[in-house]
């Protein structure tokens, strides 16, 4: 009886959390700097630019076949990472990745 109830457990721990094709990240996300980021779709891509302006700080989000990949940008101090991307309820998480440095972000749903 445990046996089975670890395996329903796990199964959906993986499927709860699991990334899809189709999720869609559009709409406006108030970043932890109080800034609105505007995320629309480019085909199969995603792209967000700051509200009000044409910087773009994430770039090039696209399924991968098991995650959200992209780019995301700081403009301001010409840096950028390659980063994930999860859509949690009401909040958009980011892995920012460099080399082995790495850190979160996340965004609310506005």
């Amino acid at each position: 009886m445990k046996l089975i109830l670890i395996f329903f457990l796990l199964i959906f721990t993986v499927t709860a959390f699991a990334q899809k094709a189709t999720d869609n990240f559009s709409g406006s996300w108030k970043t932890a700097k109080g800034k609105i980021v505007v995320i629309t779709s480019e085909g199969k891509n995603f792209v967000g630019k700051i509200e009000g302006t044409d910087m773009i700080i994430l770039k090039g989000l696209a399924f991968d076949g098991s995650n959200w990949k992209g780019i995301l940008q700081n403009p301001k101090e010409n840096k950028s990472a390659n980063c994930e991307a999860f859509l949690e309820t009401g909040k958009l998480k980011l892995i920012a990745r460099k080399g082995i440095m790495s850190k979160t972000f996340y965004w609310i749903k506005k």
